[in-house]
């Protein structure tokens, strides 16, 4: 098998891999990322068009370049070093608590390219960083504690990673 390019990965981590000789069944694959000492499996491939595209699931995000392998019938393909790109985050929906706890108010923010890591994810609501990030479902569900109380029109983006969403808007009318 040979990899020619692998697509810019959506929330939710399928990756596609395009390339020649991958055959007619993904589970004949292994397909193995590695980058220095951590490697990481690709799982649940299928074939979107036999032997040339496939996908798989990564379920961590992969910041950086990667090498990409993929195993068929004992024989391997060449080391494809690849970037990963993966989508911005999107947001479809923020609820701001309208009673304050301890001095902040309870957000629960959905959309799609939040990933799984909390650590990586800044919310700003009005230039303010929303504190206490959680995942509630990975890739697609947020919770944080707001500084600014659900009162006036709100701008909202949340950074992943270094990529930001686009500005979510809530107008009070």
């Amino acid at each position: 098998p040979s990899i020619t390019y692998v697509d810019v990965i959506p929330s939710g981590g399928a990756v596609t891999i395009h390339g020649n000789s991958f055959g007619v069944n993904g589970t004949a694959l292994s397909i193995v990322l590695s980058n220095g000492g951590t490697s990481v499996t690709c799982s649940g491939a299928t074939m979107r068009v036999p032997h040339t595209t496939l996908v798989c699931y990564i379920y961590v995000e992969l910041p950086g370049t990667w090498n990409v392998v993929i195993g068929l019938a004992g024989l391997s393909s060449p080391v494809t070093p690849r970037l990963m790109v993966y989508a911005p985050p999107s947001i479809t929906s923020v609820v701001i608590a309208s009673e304050e706890v301890g001095g902040f108010y309870p957000t629960v923010i959905q959309g799609s390219g939040f990933w799984n890591l909390p650590s990586n994810i800044v919310i700003y609501i009005d230039l303010h960083i929303c504190t206490s990030v959680a995942i509630l479902v990975p890739h697609v569900s947020l919770s944080c504690l707001s500084p600014i109380p659900f009162s006036k029109d709100l701008n909202i983006t949340i950074d992943v990673s270094s990529r930001p969403s686009t500005t979510y808007e809530i107008t009070i009318t």
